[in-house]
């Protein structure tokens, strides 16, 4: 089979070899017999320098030959996709990794019609076209165990000359997620800063062309702004914390009723302010062992999220239910189904690219420190709901070290 062959033209389809009634609508559909495969295998197996160097690398790397499909993966890939022995042999990159739509041509990865656009079938493709190394972004959404899972990755891909059975392709993977999400934090962080820093000089502007007497009108509310850039300061640094499992927890006895009283009060603006905020708590409440900071950032988060989703006429309730343990964030709109799937997942956001930290943030916060649980029901009969059910007992919620063990 010649190179062409191989991989053509990834803009024009062609016809799956196996399944000639199939189309592939990218990349050829033929697959290597599993004889052919298992000689492909057993060839490279016995280039142990070649071998060697890929399972050196401290990235996840393959390879493949002319039909895509996995002939060898370094510990480093297998770790990436929690695989042992030989389980991807044969598999085509978007097999190995789950991908949602690996099967919607009966030929599998890279023959359907959502994978024209797919950075992983791009590469190989150019690769074995051009003969150059090729370097493509891709996100893969994965199906596993009903769970769903989203790949960030860039794929390296280069042909590997003067080595048997030819051709041979080397793919290295990264994975972008971490990088994605340090690049949401700080595009939040400067964000929310630079905004309040703004207000801050607008008042500062104003109050130099004032007289001194009507200056101090401003004082409340530059000492509210400075407040609220400290905080926003402090908030990332806890983020950051948490995300590299290193936030402290500090629980100690929290009137919640009174904490959202303060929360919702921080969310107060002008009496023409479409948004309306309405807190539901009960006039005698007991404390509950908690930390304080963290749950204030996690139902700030619920609220801001809930007024940014409400429409001016649309209002927004806050609950507190002691007896359950439950503080709840309602507002009107209901979620379309795929943003539902997608509400917590780390790089995610409906607000565009390099936001989606805001839900994320509270899962992690609340599971994972907090020791309580996060759920919400959106429908459009009934809006949209997050609850956050805190622990029963203290014991529930212990100060974690700066390693991020539980002491």
């Amino acid at each position: 089979m010649s190179l062409a062959h191989a991989f053509p033209d990834p803009v024009r389809p062609v016809e799956a070899l196996d399944h000639p009634a199939a189309p592939s609508y990218e990349r050829p559909a033929r697959r290597s017999a599993a004889e052919e495969r298992v000689a492909q295998a057993v060839a490279l197996a016995g280039q142990p320098l070649l071998t060697r160097l890929v399972d050196d690398l401290p990235v996840p790397a393959a390879v493949l030959n002319a039909q895509r499909e996995v002939l060898h993966e370094n510990a480093a890939l297998r770790r990436l996709l929690g695989v042992r022995g030989t389980a991807l042999l044969g598999l085509r990159l978007g097999e190995a990794l789950d991908c949602e739509r690996a099967n919607d041509a009966p030929a599998g990865c890279g023959t359907g019609p959502s994978c024209a656009s797919c950075g992983l079938g791009t590469a190989l493709s150019e690769v074995a076209r051009t003969g150059l190394p090729q370097v493509e972004d891709c996100r893969v959404t994965a199906r596993v165990d009903g769970q769903e899972r989203l790949w960030d990755l860039r794929i390296r891909a280069s042909r590997l000359r003067g080595v048997e059975p030819a051709p041979l392709y080397l793919a290295v993977l990264e994975d972008l997620a971490d990088a994605r999400r340090q690049a949401a934090l700080e595009q939040m962080f400067f964000h929310d800063v630079l905004n309040t820093l703004a207000s801050i000089q607008g008042y500062l502007q104003v109050w130099t062309e004032l007289p001194e007497d009507r200056a101090r009108n401003f004082a409340p509310d530059l000492l509210r702004l400075a407040r609220r850039a400290i905080d926003e300061v402090q908030a990332h640094r806890d983020l950051v914390d948490a995300e590299s499992g290193h936030l402290r927890v500090m629980p100690v006895p929290v009137d919640v009723a009174q904490l959202l009283r303060e929360v919702c009060a921080s969310f107060q603006r002008a009496e023409d302010d479409p948004f309306r905020l309405q807190l539901s708590v009960p006039t005698f409440d007991l404390p509950v062992v908690t930390d304080p900071v963290l749950l204030r950032r996690v139902v700030a988060n619920l609220v801001k999220n809930a007024l940014e989703a409400s429409a001016p006429e649309q209002g927004v309730t806050v609950r507190w239910s002691p007896v359950q343990r439950r503080i709840s964030v309602h507002n009107e709109g209901a979620m379309p189904a795929d943003v539902q799937a997608r509400i917590f997942q780390r790089t995610f956001s409906t607000k565009g690219d390099r936001r989606g930290i805001g839900t994320h943030s509270v899962r992690l916060l609340v599971e994972t420190y907090l020791g309580g649980r996060v759920d919400f029901t959106s429908t459009p009969e009934a809006g949209t709901t997050f609850r956050v059910t805190l622990p029963e007992a203290p014991r529930d919620l212990a100060a974690k070290d700066t390693r991020g063990e539980w002491a």
